[in-house]
């Protein structure tokens, strides 16, 4: 096969993603290379962002359930529910 041939394969071969585990291998190297990039929060920021996000689904449910309340007591006393 002339050598012109051969590269015309390859490029055809490489925009295509090549064979099956060719492919499988590539992505899996692009994963390790991203992978590599992340920047990964230390243990005390994961507790530190945990505890924001308790504290704050605690502080919207309190506020929802007064809402839930107030709303419950004004339709009570606007159409005479529960006697």
């Amino acid at each position: 096969m002339a050598l012109s041939q051969q590269k015309a394969r390859r490029a055809a071969s490489e925009r295509t993603g090549g064979r099956g585990g060719q492919r499988v291998r590539r992505f899996t190297r692009e994963v390790r290379a991203e992978m590599r990039k992340v920047v990964w929060p230390s243990r005390r920021d994961v507790v530190q962002f945990t505890a924001v996000v308790l504290v704050t689904v605690l502080i919207v449910g309190v506020l929802m359930g007064i809402v839930d309340l107030l709303t419950t007591q004004a339709l009570t006393l606007i159409l005479g529910w529960g006697g």
